[in-house]
């Protein structure tokens, strides 16, 4: 297994805790099991980046996403070599953040607040 460092290691055990939602810390909040069957989790956030020097693609960055009110880590990934990125089976009716961490550039981040993902038709 890859040494993931420290906060590696704690995104990681985030990620892990958010994952299976059915379990007693989850339910014992506010949520009846009905409540959280009606949970729409179809929804999904992608984008394009593209490198703000040049215009081109940002191929292969990694992508992160957020619970926006947390900041929770759920999910990471990278763009593909279209600079194209994707996360689905999220709930609607959160809202959330997605940071990119380009390679290679001046710029730290690209930070994305507030996103409601959409359901697709």
């Amino acid at each position: 297994m890859a040494y993931l460092g420290q906060v590696g290691k704690t995104a990681f055990r985030q990620m892990k805790r958010v994952i299976p939602i059915w379990t007693n810390e989850y339910i014992s909040g506010a949520y009846t099991s009905q409540q959280l069957l009606n949970v729409p989790i179809n929804a999904r956030i992608s984008g394009n980046i593209s490198r703000i020097e040049s215009g081109q693609p940002a191929q292969f960055e990694p992508v992160v996403l957020f619970y926006h009110d947390t900041n929770r880590v759920i999910s990471a990934t990278k763009t593909d070599e279209n600079g194209n990125y994707q996360f689905k089976y999220l709930d609607a009716t959160d809202k959330y953040s997605v940071i990119v961490f380009p390679i290679d550039t001046d710029c730290n981040a690209y930070i994305f607040r507030n996103i409601i993902p959409v359901i697709p038709t």
